[in-house]
């Protein structure tokens, strides 16, 4: 299982933004819920939940009609976003393209067998742009001095509102090392040594 969350600093307010990218309208529930529930400062939370245009009105019912007590919850498709589109996103170019899908979606029992280290990454869920969008999150919300990123697979144990007073030193992102494997894997893309 995944886990990881991101703090980004931008440009100023006075609440507390917590940003959920998800099609799964039980587990966007279940961040909100635990991420409330152990929050000291409930009525300055506002959670901006994205999710894709089929999922929005299922997540819109689930996530707005409930009461946080006094949490705010905004959720959007991320095709709202018109900046998000396939000229100005690569990602989103690729995601789209056919030879992508058909590598995804091709599920030949003697490739299973012949290939398995590599199966895991032929999981649809990659082709989803809500797995992509935490890089956008700048142009997302530009306005924002930070945001904390919540994936959708975490429960929420304790009041987060002391992240907002780490002093990132300049840094525009900061994350929490979840997976001891990350920095192995990872290491010949970035510099580890600097997080920490």
């Amino acid at each position: 299982m995944r886990s990881s969350c991101t703090l980004s600093g931008n440009r100023g307010s006075k609440l507390y933004h917590y940003a959920i990218f998800s099609d799964n309208v039980i587990a966007a529930s279940v961040v909100v819920n635990s991420l409330v529930k152990n929050a000291k400062i409930r009525p300055y939370m506002l959670f901006h939940v994205v999710t894709d245009r089929m999922n929005l009105g299922a997540m819109q019912v689930m996530l707005q009609m409930k009461d946080y007590s006094g949490a705010h919850v905004e959720v959007k498709a991320f095709e709202d976003y018109k900046f998000l589109n396939s000229s100005y996103v690569p990602v989103l170019k690729q995601l789209e393209s056919a030879k992508l899908q058909q590598f995804y979606f091709e599920n030949k029992l003697e490739n299973a067998t012949k290939d398995t280290t590599n199966m895991k990454f032929r999981n649809p869920k990659y082709l989803s742009m809500l797995n992509h969008l935490r890089f956008y999150l700048p142009e997302m919300y530009p306005k924002l001095h930070r945001i904390l990123f919540l994936d959708d697979d975490i429960v929420v144990q304790k009041d987060l509102t002391g992240l907002w007073k780490i002093d990132m030193d300049g840094k525009v992102n900061g994350a929490v090392q979840s997976v001891p494997v990350l920095s192995t894997r990872y290491a010949q893309y970035m510099n580890f040594a600097s997080f920490n």
